[in-house]
C-alpha cells in the first residue's frame, strides 16, 4: 500500500503484480502455498479493482504474472525456472519482461495520450 500510495503522491501511476507461480512441492510439500497463493492474489486484484486503502487512487493494472508465465512442464522444459521451482531463470526473466511489456503497452500508451493533452490543456 506504501508503495502505491508514495508513488501516486508524485504523480506517478504504478501497477501491481501477482505472486508468480511456484513449485509448491519444492517449499513446503505439507502446505497449501498454491491455494494461499491463489487466495491472496484475488485479494490483491480486489484491492486493485476497489482501491479502497489508497487515498490517491489506485494502481493503474493488476497483472496475473501466473498467467503470463505459469510454472508448468513447458516453461520448466523450456529453461524459464530454476531448478529450485521458484525463481525464474535469465531467459525465463527476460520471456517475463517481453509479456509485461506487451501486457502493459496499451496502459503506458493511454497515460502518455493522457499526459500529452494535459499538456495542451496547460
Amino acid at each position: 500500500c506504501i508503495l502505491h500510495e508514495v508513488a501516486h503522491l508524485q504523480n506517478c501511476p504504478s501497477i501491481a503484480l501477482s505472486i508468480p507461480d511456484l513449485s509448491c512441492s519444492a517449499i513446503r510439500p505439507h502446505e497449501n502455498l498454491k491455494g494461499r497463493r491463489h487466495d491472496i492474489n484475488d485479494l490483491l486484484a480486489k484491492w486493485c479493482r476497489e482501491g479502497r486503502f489508497l487515498a490517491n487512487g489506485r494502481p493503474e493494472q493488476f497483472i496475473n504474472i501466473g498467467a503470463l508465465l505459469p510454472y508448468g512442464p513447458r516453461a520448466r522444459q523450456n529453461g524459464y525456472w530454476e531448478k529450485d521451482g521458484v525463481h525464474f531463470s535469465e531467459s525465463g526473466n527476460r520471456l517475463l519482461g517481453k509479456r509485461l511489456a506487451h501486457v502493459l503497452k496499451p496502459t503506458f500508451q493511454r497515460l502518455l495520450n493522457e499526459a500529452a493533452l494535459q499538456k495542451t490543456v496547460e
